[in-house]
């Protein structure tokens, strides 16, 4: 299940990309620069990295309301899993916990996870943390503007938060290194409470 919320992410993301003209905007830039990210991460010297970080956090927007919806109309089917699963699966903040659990852990694994302030005008993504705090404003908004969906957005900021935390915690574990939350530090607790 959590590799299909991922899957499922990649594609609404990246038709994002298409439905949002990004592709046709960077081939009116300059032709080549489509093939930019299945060569390397490297822009071509036209085009800015922050640019392309707007593109990326657009395109996060557009997966992130599709697939908010699906999660909270319950538009999952349980078949396949045992009745345990699926009985949990009814819950909306199980599956707000796995879909955001699985998300996260899709951009850390391919995300860059140290950076400094000082890199971030010429990365062409976003970190992780940075996808995820944009990720939980877009969640907390989707779900206040559309009560219909029937989610108290009150325990939200925890329950993505401590989604993110298991998934740094299991990283800890297969990699043998000490859960590192420093590029997860600018969520103050305040801003984290404003959520």
């Amino acid at each position: 299940m959590l590799s299909l919320f991922c899957i499922n992410y990649l594609t609404a993301h990246e038709y994002g990309h298409i439905v949002l003209g990004h592709i046709d905007h960077l081939i009116s830039l300059k032709p080549s620069a489509i093939l930019f990210e299945g060569i390397s991460y490297v822009l071509p010297k036209d085009i800015s990295p922050i640019f392309q970080q707007i593109k990326e956090f657009e395109a996060d927007s557009y997966a992130i309301n599709l697939l908010l919806r699906q999660v909270c109309a319950n538009a999952m089917s349980a078949e396949g899993f045992s009745v345990d699963i699926a009985d949990k699966l009814k819950s909306l903040e199980v599956r707000l916990y796995l879909w955001n659990f699985a998300v996260y852990t899709f951009w850390r694994l391919f995300g860059i996870e140290k950076f400094s302030y000082d890199d971030l005008p010429t990365l062409t993504h976003p970190p992780p943390a940075f996808r995820q705090e944009v990720a939980m404003g877009i969640a907390r908004t989707s779900l206040r503007v559309n009560p219909q969906l029937g989610y108290d957005i009150s325990n939200l900021p925890h329950l993505l938060q401590r989604s993110v935390l298991d998934v740094e915690n299991a990283f800890s574990v297969i990699s043998d290194q000490p859960v590192n939350m420093d590029a997860y530090h600018y969520i103050s607790r305040k801003n984290a409470n404003a959520l």
